[in-house]
């Protein structure tokens, strides 16, 4: 045989490609359920993600407008509210907690979770009008499923 003759004789066996094959195939067995049953941590990181970035916007609110704000978690559900806006200049904002705070669209910072996430216990704290802080200290730590949402006693928030 020729050297021109070798090169055409290139390519896989037939032993090769099923030995390829059933690697996959172990593999494939390994990862789709991995895949397929991972949508509640997919769904439990996004409710986390979605609740740390609302007390960071909460705290950012009652700083920017000198307004005390209430985060209260119930059952999963949130919703954020201010202090009622008094008029004077000595008290910009007193009085309950009744205005709903709005995102920048226009909807209100509230919501719930996604079916078959919970975060259990109530929980209501306040960010401080001056300087952001949580009024009586950082609260306990929210669990959401596998991860856990803290506040420092500073208002800063942080998802493990």
């Amino acid at each position: 045989m020729s050297a021109r003759s070798r090169r055409r004789e290139r390519g896989f066996t037939l032993i090769e490609l099923v030995a390829v094959i059933a690697i996959l195939a172990i593999l494939a067995a390994f990862a789709a359920p991995r895949l397929i049953d991972d949508s509640s941590s997919f769904s439990e990181r996004g409710y986390a993600d979605e609740l740390a970035s609302t007390l960071r916007l909460a705290r950012s609110v009652a700083v920017a407008t000198s307004c005390d704000v209430q985060v209260s978690i119930n059952s999963g559900a949130y919703q954020v509210l201010q202090r009622a806006a008094a008029g004077g200049a000595a008290a910009p904002c007193a009085g309950a907690f009744v205005t709903p705070v709005r995102r920048a669209d226009g909807n209100t910072l509230s919501g719930l979770p996604p079916s078959g996430v919970n975060i259990p216990g109530n929980v209501a704290f306040t960010f401080s009008a001056l300087t952001g802080s949580v009024a009586g200290g950082a609260p306990p730590a929210l669990a959401v499923g596998a991860f856990t949402i803290s506040l420092d006693a500073d208002g800063w928030t942080q998802v493990r």
